[in-house]
């Protein structure tokens, strides 16, 4: 059986409301209280949840990627996107879900702006 993606987005709850009335799962930092953590504490919160992270964030998320790569460690995906626009990052998480699975997804980074 294949997983469905399940997203975590550092970013606004605006974004991860407007994705779960389109039936993705998906919660974001302020909507659990963690958007006062930083990054890493952010990492540990998505993999606890089995969720992919989605940050605009690039520099600290390739290092951190990096570092669990390096450990051993596993992540469930960090999607990075250079475009702070939420139309524009709601509509390539909608295309990034239509067209990879969780499993896609494992120990990657993922550029969101290749799913224009």
């Amino acid at each position: 059986m294949q997983e469905t993606i399940q997203l975590y987005l550092d970013l606004t709850e605006e974004i991860a409301q407007r994705l779960r009335a389109s039936g993705i799962d998906s919660v974001s930092s302020h909507g659990t209280g963690m958007d006062a953590k930083d990054d890493d504490a952010q990492m540990q919160f998505a993999v606890a949840q089995n969720r992919a992270i989605v940050s605009i964030n690039k520099k600290d998320f390739i290092r951190i990627h990096t570092r669990y790569l390096s450990n051993g460690s596993e992540h469930h995906g960090i999607i990075l996107s250079s475009d702070i626009d939420h139309s524009i990052i709601y509509r390539r998480l909608l295309k990034l879900v239509g067209t990879l699975e969780a499993e896609d997804l494992k120990n990657q980074i993922i550029r969101l702006n290749d799913f224009r």
